[in-house]
């Protein structure tokens, strides 16, 4: 694994492992990822991530605005991966948060993501990973200028917001890309 510096952001950190990796440059924001994108700590910090990873409300609308300003954010390498977009039963995917609070696994509905962006941004590359336990979605070909999210993004809530996996159904939704296996995903990407 490389070593490599960080920056984390999450409302309520509760950190029960190590995951300093020996970085000698950590930067822990308690707050929202809404308001660490709107006060611009990147920008006030001069950082462009190469690797952003949204792992976090578990719940669509979240997700997409983090894929949004993190997009924003960064120069057109690099890649944004989404965890929990394979969901592997229909229950975990609710909405409601309390599935949570039941010790239960839950993915919420951050599979509408990949669905989302394969139908909106063709011009992005979306690799879903089949990384335990429910998966990783690994989007590059980033575009900080693209505004097809942004200019549409009430469309997409209205389209996308209560659509539930069960009436989509789990082929179709997995019908619509490859699931890469996770050591060929490293392989291809750190040759």
């Amino acid at each position: 694994m490389r070593k490599c510096n960080f920056i984390a952001v999450d409302p309520e950190f509760k950190i029960k492992a190590d995951v300093f990796n020996d970085a000698s440059n950590m930067f822990f924001c308690q707050q929202t990822s809404d308001d660490f994108f709107k006060q611009n700590v990147l920008g006030k910090l001069s950082v462009k991530p190469g690797l952003t990873f949204i792992d976090g409300m578990h719940l669509f609308e979240f997700a997409l605005r983090d894929f949004i300003n993190a997009e924003k954010a960064r120069n057109n390498d690099g890649v944004i991966c989404f965890h929990d977009v394979c969901p592997f039963s229909y229950e975990m995917t609710t909405r409601d948060v309390s599935y949570l609070d039941q010790g239960l696994p839950w993915t919420g509905d951050v599979w509408k993501v990949i669905q989302v962006l394969l139908e909106y941004r063709p011009d992005l590359t979306v690799d879903v990973v089949n990384a335990r336990k429910t998966g990783i979605g690994c989007v590059s070909g980033l575009d900080p200028k693209n505004q097809v999210l942004s200019d549409n993004y009430d469309e997409i809530m209205e389209k996308y917001q209560l659509l539930e996996l069960e009436s989509v159904g789990a082929d179709s939704y997995f019908g619509k890309f490859e699931l890469i296996d996770a050591d060929e995903y490293i392989a291809k990407v750190n040759p």
